[in-house]
Protein backbone atom coordinates (compact mmCIF):
# COMPACT_ATOMS: atom_id res chain seq x y z
CA UNK A 1 0.00 0.00 0.00
CA UNK A 2 1.03 3.89 -1.05
CA UNK A 3 2.50 5.98 1.91
CA UNK A 4 0.35 8.80 1.83
CA UNK A 5 1.49 12.49 2.61
CA UNK A 6 -0.20 12.25 6.11
CA UNK A 7 1.97 8.69 7.36
CA UNK A 8 5.04 10.54 5.75
CA UNK A 9 4.68 14.10 7.47
CA UNK A 10 3.64 11.58 10.70
CA UNK A 11 7.41 10.00 10.43
CA UNK A 12 9.03 13.30 9.83
CA UNK A 13 7.42 14.33 13.00
CA UNK A 14 8.14 11.15 14.73
CA UNK A 15 12.11 11.42 13.77
CA UNK A 16 12.46 15.07 14.37
CA UNK A 17 10.77 14.51 18.04
CA UNK A 18 13.43 11.63 18.09
CA UNK A 19 16.37 13.98 17.29
CA UNK A 20 15.01 16.43 19.91
CA UNK A 21 14.69 13.93 22.52
CA UNK A 22 18.07 12.61 21.91
CA UNK A 23 19.87 16.09 21.67
CA UNK A 24 17.95 17.31 24.95
CA UNK A 25 19.54 14.01 26.84
CA UNK A 26 23.19 14.03 25.54
CA UNK A 27 23.00 17.98 26.66
CA UNK A 28 21.30 17.01 30.08
CA UNK A 29 23.06 13.89 30.63
CA UNK A 30 26.53 13.08 29.02
CA UNK A 31 27.47 16.95 27.96
CA UNK A 32 26.77 18.31 31.57
CA UNK A 33 29.29 15.42 33.11
CA UNK A 34 31.76 15.81 31.29
CA UNK A 35 31.78 19.70 32.24
CA UNK A 36 31.76 18.64 35.50
CA UNK A 37 34.86 16.26 34.95
CA UNK A 38 36.73 19.07 33.10
CA UNK A 39 35.92 21.74 35.87
CA UNK A 40 37.02 19.09 38.55
CA UNK A 41 40.32 18.05 37.01
CA UNK A 42 41.50 21.74 36.83
CA UNK A 43 40.73 22.50 39.90
CA UNK A 44 42.72 19.33 41.23
CA UNK A 45 45.68 20.72 39.38
CA UNK A 46 45.24 24.29 40.45
CA UNK A 47 46.10 22.65 44.09
CA UNK A 48 47.54 19.61 43.79
CA UNK A 49 51.26 21.15 45.49
CA UNK A 50 49.19 23.15 48.38
CA UNK A 51 46.30 20.66 49.01
CA UNK A 52 46.96 16.91 47.71
CA UNK A 53 44.16 14.98 50.01
CA UNK A 54 41.32 17.46 48.42
CA UNK A 55 43.28 17.12 44.72
CA UNK A 56 43.26 13.43 45.22
CA UNK A 57 39.45 13.38 46.46
CA UNK A 58 38.65 15.79 43.32
CA UNK A 59 40.19 13.79 40.86
CA UNK A 60 38.40 10.29 42.49
CA UNK A 61 35.20 12.37 41.89
CA UNK A 62 36.00 13.27 37.99
CA UNK A 63 36.86 8.83 37.53
CA UNK A 64 33.14 8.10 39.03
CA UNK A 65 31.35 11.06 37.20
CA UNK A 66 33.24 9.53 34.20
CA UNK A 67 31.84 6.27 34.76
CA UNK A 68 28.52 7.55 35.18
CA UNK A 69 28.68 9.57 31.69
CA UNK A 70 30.15 6.59 29.80
CA UNK A 71 27.47 4.36 30.86
CA UNK A 72 25.30 7.39 29.83
CA UNK A 73 26.42 6.95 26.27
CA UNK A 74 26.26 3.46 26.10
CA UNK A 75 22.47 3.35 27.23
CA UNK A 76 21.86 6.01 24.40
CA UNK A 77 23.88 4.10 22.12
CA UNK A 78 21.93 0.97 22.14
CA UNK A 79 18.76 2.91 21.16
CA UNK A 80 20.73 4.63 17.58
CA UNK A 81 19.31 2.27 15.12
CA UNK A 82 22.45 1.41 13.07
CA UNK A 83 22.12 2.70 9.29
CA UNK A 84 23.47 -0.46 8.25
CA UNK A 85 21.32 -2.57 9.96
CA UNK A 86 18.52 -1.01 7.81
CA UNK A 87 20.77 -1.20 4.52
CA UNK A 88 22.30 -5.00 4.75
CA UNK A 89 20.62 -6.58 7.63
CA UNK A 90 22.01 -8.47 10.63
CA UNK A 91 25.06 -10.12 9.44
CA UNK A 92 27.26 -6.70 8.40
CA UNK A 93 25.75 -4.79 11.40
CA UNK A 94 27.28 -7.59 13.57
CA UNK A 95 30.60 -7.03 11.62
CA UNK A 96 30.75 -3.12 11.87
CA UNK A 97 29.86 -3.86 15.89
CA UNK A 98 32.59 -5.99 16.36
CA UNK A 99 35.25 -3.52 14.98
CA UNK A 100 34.09 -0.73 17.58
CA UNK A 101 34.48 -3.11 20.54
CA UNK A 102 37.87 -3.29 23.19
CA UNK A 103 37.79 -6.99 22.79
CA UNK A 104 38.54 -9.18 19.45
CA UNK A 105 35.09 -10.87 18.30
CA UNK A 106 34.89 -13.21 15.46
CA UNK A 107 31.44 -12.85 14.03
CA UNK A 108 28.98 -16.41 12.40
CA UNK A 109 25.94 -15.11 10.97
CA UNK A 110 25.06 -16.86 8.23
CA UNK A 111 22.90 -15.24 5.19
CA UNK A 112 19.22 -15.73 5.69
CA UNK A 113 19.57 -17.31 8.78
CA UNK A 114 17.73 -14.28 10.74
CA UNK A 115 14.28 -13.29 9.24
CA UNK A 116 13.71 -9.67 8.09
CA UNK A 117 11.37 -8.85 10.59
CA UNK A 118 13.79 -10.20 13.36
CA UNK A 119 16.84 -8.30 12.13
CA UNK A 120 16.28 -5.44 14.71
CA UNK A 121 15.48 -7.49 17.64
CA UNK A 122 18.53 -9.88 17.62
CA UNK A 123 20.72 -7.01 16.35
CA UNK A 124 19.78 -5.02 19.73
CA UNK A 125 19.90 -8.64 21.91
CA UNK A 126 23.51 -9.22 20.39
CA UNK A 127 24.50 -5.68 21.18
CA UNK A 128 23.85 -6.13 25.06
CA UNK A 129 24.86 -9.21 25.23
CA UNK A 130 27.93 -8.32 24.28
CA UNK A 131 28.64 -4.46 26.08
CA UNK A 132 26.86 -5.80 29.06
CA UNK A 133 27.33 -9.20 29.97
CA UNK A 134 31.28 -9.36 30.29
CA UNK A 135 33.37 -7.59 32.01
CA UNK A 136 35.60 -6.01 29.06
CA UNK A 137 38.80 -5.94 30.70
CA UNK A 138 38.65 -9.26 31.79
CA UNK A 139 37.84 -10.65 27.71
CA UNK A 140 40.71 -12.04 25.49
CA UNK A 141 38.50 -13.06 22.82
CA UNK A 142 35.01 -13.91 21.94
CA UNK A 143 32.56 -15.51 19.37
CA UNK A 144 29.23 -14.81 18.54
CA UNK A 145 27.77 -17.74 16.07
CA UNK A 146 24.02 -17.14 14.95
CA UNK A 147 22.12 -20.72 14.06
CA UNK A 148 18.30 -21.22 13.53
CA UNK A 149 16.84 -24.32 15.81
CA UNK A 150 13.50 -25.13 13.92
CA UNK A 151 11.75 -23.43 16.38
CA UNK A 152 13.18 -20.21 16.83
CA UNK A 153 16.88 -18.83 16.79
CA UNK A 154 19.88 -18.78 19.23
CA UNK A 155 22.37 -16.26 19.62
CA UNK A 156 25.44 -17.93 21.15
CA UNK A 157 27.88 -15.33 22.47
CA UNK A 158 31.18 -17.29 24.19
CA UNK A 159 34.14 -15.15 25.85
CA UNK A 160 37.29 -16.27 27.12
CA UNK A 161 38.76 -14.82 29.67
CA UNK A 162 42.31 -13.50 29.64
CA UNK A 163 43.45 -14.49 33.47
CA UNK A 164 43.71 -11.27 34.73
CA UNK A 165 40.62 -10.88 36.93
CA UNK A 166 40.64 -11.44 40.23
CA UNK A 167 38.25 -14.34 40.43
CA UNK A 168 35.72 -15.72 37.67
CA UNK A 169 34.66 -14.09 34.79
CA UNK A 170 31.97 -11.75 35.82
CA UNK A 171 28.81 -11.60 34.01
CA UNK A 172 25.67 -9.11 34.47
CA UNK A 173 22.72 -10.81 32.97
CA UNK A 174 19.55 -8.74 34.53
CA UNK A 175 19.11 -6.22 32.24
CA UNK A 176 19.67 -9.02 29.12
CA UNK A 177 17.44 -11.30 30.41
CA UNK A 178 14.54 -8.79 30.85
CA UNK A 179 14.86 -7.94 27.07
CA UNK A 180 15.02 -11.62 26.49
CA UNK A 181 11.81 -12.39 28.54
CA UNK A 182 9.91 -9.53 26.64
CA UNK A 183 10.69 -11.75 23.43
CA UNK A 184 9.30 -14.67 24.81
CA UNK A 185 12.64 -15.82 24.84
CA UNK A 186 15.14 -18.01 27.60
CA UNK A 187 18.76 -17.18 28.51
CA UNK A 188 21.36 -19.80 29.26
CA UNK A 189 24.74 -18.51 30.69
CA UNK A 190 27.68 -21.75 31.57
CA UNK A 191 30.69 -21.21 33.10
CA UNK A 192 33.11 -23.43 31.38
CA UNK A 193 35.89 -22.55 33.46
CA UNK A 194 37.06 -19.79 35.91
CA UNK A 195 37.80 -17.85 32.68
CA UNK A 196 35.23 -18.39 30.12
CA UNK A 197 31.90 -18.21 29.87
CA UNK A 198 29.22 -19.30 27.32
CA UNK A 199 25.79 -17.31 26.31
CA UNK A 200 22.98 -18.50 24.48
CA UNK A 201 19.69 -16.38 23.82
CA UNK A 202 16.97 -18.65 22.72
CA UNK A 203 14.04 -16.57 20.45
CA UNK A 204 11.08 -17.83 19.35
CA UNK A 205 10.04 -16.68 15.27
CA UNK A 206 8.51 -13.23 15.36
CA UNK A 207 4.34 -13.39 15.37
Amino acid sequence: MKESPRDRLGKQQNDNQWRLDLARRLHDGAQQQLVDIIINLRRADQMWTERPEESRQLVELAAAEAQRALEGLRELASEVYPIILASRGVGPALHSLALQLPFPLEVDVPANVVPPELDETVYFLCYHALIDVPSHEEVASSRLAIVSTGSGLAIDASFEGNGEGSGPMRASLDSLSERVAAKRGRVELTAQSDRNLDLVLHIPPAD
